[in-house]
């Protein structure tokens, strides 16, 4: 057999295989429950306050004035912060995520045509897209020590969101899903 074509047979399988892996993933990470008038009612976007704090530079220097913490100390710790900071990223993303999908549901079942409020959405995605991207960003320099980490913008569009959310839902009593 050429050489070739087994190269390429391989490189093939090789893509297969990736592309199951990440089908897999994907599918594995839907554990999301149902959106319902109680999920509507219970979200806050309070929950990602502390994101506002975690790589605040002020706490990394009052450590340092602090007896028993040294550079090394901190930077572990900015680091650790920088990995917490991403896990909040993820859950921020799927919360907007569920809150725009119940936005649709609530689009789609309502009485009148809302293109307004469909607009708003694509726009709301957009901001959001780009401040979580811009976040993203930041962590890297903030790695390298040249940047601050804002993420008001995120939690802020989070916040609206869930404000339109909760306009929509006629009552407490009425389920989504």
């Amino acid at each position: 057999m050429n050489p070739v074509l087994m190269v390429l047979f391989a490189v093939c399988v090789a893509l297969g295989a990736a592309l199951l892996l990440v089908f897999r993933k994907l599918r594995a990470q839907d554990h999301s429950q149902p959106i319902t008038a109680q999920w509507v009612f219970g979200f806050s976007s309070e929950t990602y306050r502390p994101l506002e704090r975690l790589l605040n530079e002020e706490d990394f220097r009052f450590l340092l004035s602090q007896p028993g913490f040294d550079r090394k100390a901190v930077a572990r710790l900015r680091t650790e912060r920088r990995r917490i900071v991403k896990r909040y990223l993820s859950n921020i993303r799927h919360d907007f995520d569920r809150v725009c999908s119940a936005i649709h549901v609530l689009m789609l079942q309502s009485q009148q045509d809302r293109p307004d409020l469909a607009a708003i959405l694509v726009k709301q995605k957009a901001v959001f897209g780009l401040a979580l991207a811009a976040v993203h960003f930041r962590l890297v320099l903030h790695a390298w020590g040249l940047a601050a980490v804002d993420v008001r913008e995120l939690v802020s569009t989070l916040e609206k969101m869930r404000l339109q959310m909760r306009q929509l839902v006629p009552g407490a009593g009425t389920g989504l899903a």
